[in-house]
């Protein structure tokens, strides 16, 4: 029975693999606050609602390292908040954020975004109190420099940024690609999103994409699923 249902766990991955999106970056470059991606679909399916999925971790520096501060406050309410992930969409000249196999490399641009999140308990559901007519604080989409003057009005002067690339399969299932890059930013020095590239400050002394890693251990590389992983049913 076990190999039965390894047989069928397998067909059921190739199935799912018919259809699905592989994109890869070509090449990408940042003006200011704004990406320029070259994309291609090397994979079976198209890829749907293209986007950069941005995090970013307020940073207190430490004599070894850095300390996190992951509660902020933001003034424009004066309610506390929390960071949460965004999705800033890519779209190519036409306006579209899609891309078939069958189409030659395109090009997407897009201006990257963070959001914050309600901290509070109270405003864990905000749709419940949006529904009883209460004012509820629900949440706040930052451009880099509204970000930047948030963090100062908190006394943080360094910020880890997360970028990544992030798309859907037709079944809209979410693929998240590795990261475009993981940077770590000084506010007081950095105006926008390109100068921390160029610095290219890391958060993490380790590569962050299989592309950048030159040695692994046997059996993590037998046991790596890094693109089964998406073919199968995860949370």
């Amino acid at each position: 029975m076990r190999g039965q249902a390894k047989i069928l766990e397998k067909q059921a991955i190739l199935l799912r693999g018919s259809i699905y999106p592989l994109l890869e970056i070509e090449r990408f470059q940042v003006n200011e606050n704004k990406f320029t991606i070259m994309l291609t679909d090397y994979g079976n399916g198209p890829a749907f609602q293209i986007g950069l999925l941005t995090h970013f971790v307020p940073l207190q520096p430490q004599k070894i390292g850095y300390d996190f501060q992951s509660v902020l406050l933001d003034p424009s309410t004066n309610t506390k908040a929390y960071p949460s992930e965004m999705v800033s969409y890519l779209k190519n000249s036409r306006g579209i954020s899609r891309l078939h196999p069958s189409d030659q490399m395109d090009e997407f641009k897009g201006e990257v975004f963070f959001g914050l999140a309600p901290y509070s308990k109270g405003a864990e559901y905000p749709w419940l109190d949006l529904i009883q007519g209460k004012t509820v604080y629900t949440g706040r989409v930052c451009s880099f420099d509204d970000l930047a003057k948030l963090l100062l009005s908190n006394g943080v002067h360094f910020v880890a940024l997360h970028t990544s690339l992030v798309y859907m399969d037709i079944t809209e299932t979410i693929i998240e690609t590795r990261q475009i890059c993981d940077v770590v930013a000084d506010i007081d020095k950095h105006k926008n999103y390109e100068e921390v590239i160029k610095d290219r400050v890391t958060f993490r002394q380790t590569a962050i994409g299989l592309d950048e890693m030159i040695y692994l251990p046997f059996n993590d590389y037998k046991n790596r699923k890094s693109r089964r992983f998406f073919l199968e049913d995860h949370p």
